[in-house]
């Protein structure tokens, strides 16, 4: 059963040169670890894909379950974008286009 839907989009330039405490509060560990392997526009693409995702799975959770950034972890598998919370299925789509980062989720309760 499809318990919430979300989308998020951002101008990926507003995640160019980003300090180190905003790059924390929005990747968990593991995410920073491909981030800091990423160059040049590579960053703000990642960050910006990264947190329109999280954006999106945070306006799909139910209201009653609060989620910090760093907490959600994404990964790929199969080249496809993967999303794992205790409960729920996540079905996750991150694109990137020119100057903007979007992202869609639809989350299934097990």
């Amino acid at each position: 059963m499809i318990i919430g839907i979300g989308c998020d989009i951002t101008e990926i330039k507003k995640f160019e040169n980003k300090d180190e405490s905003f790059i924390k509060w929005v990747l968990s560990d593991e995410e920073l670890l491909l981030y800091q392997k990423k160059v040049g526009k590579q960053k703000a693409e990642f960050l910006a894909g990264r947190f329109c995702a999280k954006e999106a799975i945070i306006k799909a959770i139910p209201k009653n379950e609060t989620m910090a950034m760093p907490e959600i972890n994404i990964f790929y598998k199969n080249d496809k974008p993967q999303c794992m919370i205790d409960k729920y299925k996540i079905f996750i789509s991150i694109s990137h286009e020119d100057k903007y980062a979007i992202s869609y989720v639809i989350i299934q309760k097990d």
